[in-house]
C-alpha cells in the first residue's frame, strides 16, 4: 500500500517517516522484519515508536533496519527527577547515536526537560512545551507563514 501511494503522489520515499511500535514487532517479529526491510529499500524512513516500555528488546536495534529510536514520554516525564529514568534515556541517546539511529524524546513538557535533552545530543524533540495537537488547516496555515518569513 506504500508503494502505491508513494507511486500515485510522486512524493520523495525519504520524506516519508513510518513509526513502527515494539508491540508489532512482537506479534510477527519475521513478517515485521521483511516488511520494515521493505519500505527501508524503498527508501522509507522507519521509527522504533515508544521505545523502552513493554518488550524493549535490543535485538530489535540489531536486526531491524530503523533510522530513528523514540523514546516513550513515560521515561521522559521522569527524568528530571528520578536517576534512573534519566540514566536509561541518557543511554538510549548514546546507544542509538553509536548505531547511526536518531532519537526523538516524545512527551517534553518542562524546560528543564528539553535543556537536558537538548544538553545531551538529543535529535528531535517532541511534547505540548514545543507545541500542541493542532487541525491541519491550522498547521498549514503556520507551515505558510514561516516559509514567507524564512530566508531564500
Amino acid at each position: 500500500m506504500v508503494s502505491k501511494v508513494l507511486d500515485e503522489t510522486g512524493l520523495e520515499p525519504a520524506r516519508l517517516e513510518l513509526e513502527v511500535t515494539e508491540s508489532l514487532l512482537v506479534e510477527d517479529t519475521a513478517k515485521a522484519l521483511a516488511l520494515v526491510k521493505s519500505l527501508h529499500e524503498r527508501g522509507v524512513r522507519v521509527a522504533l515508536d515508544d521505545f523502552g516500555t513493554g518488550y524493549s528488546s535490543l535485538a530489535y536495534l540489531h536486526n531491524f533496519p530503523f533510522d530513528k529510536v523514540k523514546v516513550d514520554r513515560s521515561f521522559i516525564n521522569k527524568i528530571t527527577n528520578d536517576a534512573n529514568a534519566w540514566t536509561i534515556v541518557e543511554s538510549i541517546i548514546a546507544m542509538s547515536h553509536k548505531l547511526r539511529l536518531r532519537v526523538t524524546a516524545e512527551g517534553i513538557e518542562t524546560g528543564a526537560q528539553l535543556s537536558l535533552l537538548k544538553g545531551h545530543g538529543c535529535d528531535e524533540m517532541q511534547g505540548f512545551l514545543l507545541g500542541r495537537p493542532m487541525p491541519e488547516t491550522e498547521a498549514s496555515r503556520m507551515a505558510d507563514a514561516v516559509r514567507e518569513v524564512a530566508p531564500t
